[in-house]
């Protein structure tokens, strides 16, 4: 199955292996077909993709680059597992990075950039009420998308990219649909923001709001109940 991915990815017109095998890896943590803390099969998954170990271990190294996985020597390959403290730096860190962007292109927005903005938040909140987890965070990531692309900084998509899909690899908690729902108020009172030419208000939603570490986190009740309902199910057991 997964070799057929990659020949697809051929097909698509990703020609380089270590890069076809990479996406795939990639895809597989966002998506929770990896779990974290778990030590990855090597040589199943050279079997499973059908190529060798270098390119397999060209991927790794990137995927360690970005903070995905953590490479032991001797030891083995494990996903780095997503911390509080990690969240709330990643979020302080794109809160920052995404406001300053609006900012310099705030000119450069138009009536067209903003209705694409409010397609895209229409398009979340049904796969949001759909329970459609991968495909909110791609839209999510589109949404940001809109603005980000009119930026000449080459290295904003660098930094910004892996921070943002390390944070979808986040499990989903009792709170995190209300969480999802609060995101997209926020874009809502950016788009209106946008439409008003009131560039301090949308950047300072943005900066302070949109990317507040407690849109990420699992809150202490609710991992206690989580916890709790795990320890009654194995009681029942």
């Amino acid at each position: 199955m997964a070799s057929h991915l990659l020949e697809k990815m051929a097909q698509d017109g990703t020609n380089s292996l270590r890069e076809r095998v990479y996406r795939h890896l990639e895809a597989a943590l966002r998506e929770g077909q990896l779990h974290h803390g778990t030590c990855l099969d090597q040589d199943r998954l050279c079997e499973e993709l059908g190529v060798s170990r270098t390119p397999l271990r060209d991927a790794l190294l990137r995927l360690e680059a970005e903070g995905f996985v953590t490479i032991q020597p001797r030891k083995g390959v494990y996903i780095t597992p997503v911390s509080d403290a990690f969240v709330k730096s990643a979020c302080q860190i794109l809160g920052a990075l995404e406001a300053d962007c609006l900012d310099t292109v705030f000119p450069l927005l138009t009536s067209r950039h903003i209705r694409q903005l409010e397609e895209s938040n229409k398009r979340q909140e049904q796969f949001l009420e759909r329970r459609q987890a991968v495909e909110y965070h791609a839209e999510n990531a589109r949404f940001h998308d809109i603005f980000l692309s009119l930026s000449s900084n080459t290295l904003l998509y660098q930094t910004i990219g892996p921070l943002r899909r390390r944070l979808d690899m986040l499990p989903d908690h009792p709170l995190a649909y209300e969480q999802a729902r609060a995101a997209l108020n926020d874009h809502c009172r950016i788009i209106d923001s946008l439409k008003m030419k009131n560039r301090t208000a949308a950047v300072s939603v943005l900066r302070h709001e949109h990317w507040a570490p407690v849109r990420f986190l699992c809150p202490k009740s609710a991992k206690l109940s989580r916890v709790a309902s795990s320890a009654a199910k194995r009681s029942a057991a």
